[in-house]
């Protein structure tokens, strides 16, 4: 009798729990510069500008698909003791799919290598470019989260109607 019990409560459960999509982002910093890459027609923000990002995987803890992602992107060598967690945003999807993103955002402090395109069909450009000037066709939400870790901020809501 518990187990039946145990199974609708956990069946209830799931009918209102939320599913939201785990991603990582790299700020790379050198001389004042961050590290942004040009996204190539992938089906999502060609052209615009971001940080060295990517989703997480099942069973994979962040500051791995952290490490990954740097590795798979760019090329560089990054430990885990090198990574700084700076801010996580908690947005809904601009696809306009009803999808919510949970992002962490990850300061790296050391790293062995240049950072070069590794996979050039998902990124046509790779440059250091200053707070102050971060191109005009950086991601919104990318220029906006930089900003508040900026001004010491940990955390953004982006995306949201409060006038429900």
């Amino acid at each position: 009798m518990d187990i039946l019990k145990d199974q609708a409560y956990e069946k209830e459960l799931n009918k209102t729990r939320f599913k939201a999509i785990p991603a990582v982002f790299a700020v790379i910093e050198k001389d004042g510069c961050i590290l942004l890459g040009k996204r190539a027609d992938t089906g999502y923000m060609a052209g615009k500008y971001g940080l060295v990002s990517g989703h997480v995987d099942g069973g994979e803890p962040l500051k791995q698909a952290m490490i990954r992602e740097i590795e798979e992107e760019v090329g560089l060598i990054v430990k885990a003791e090198d990574l700084d967690f700076v801010h996580i945003s908690h947005r809904v999807s601009e696809e306009k799919d009803g999808t919510e993103r949970m992002d962490f955002f990850f300061y790296i402090k050391d790293w062995v290598g240049e950072p070069a395109i590794m996979e050039k069909d998902k990124c046509t450009h790779l440059d250091w470019f200053s707070y102050d000037t971060l191109p005009e066709e950086t991601i919104l939400y990318i220029k906006n989260i930089l900003k508040r870790i900026q001004e010491g901020k940990n955390y953004t809501e982006d995306g949201w109607n409060y006038e429900k």
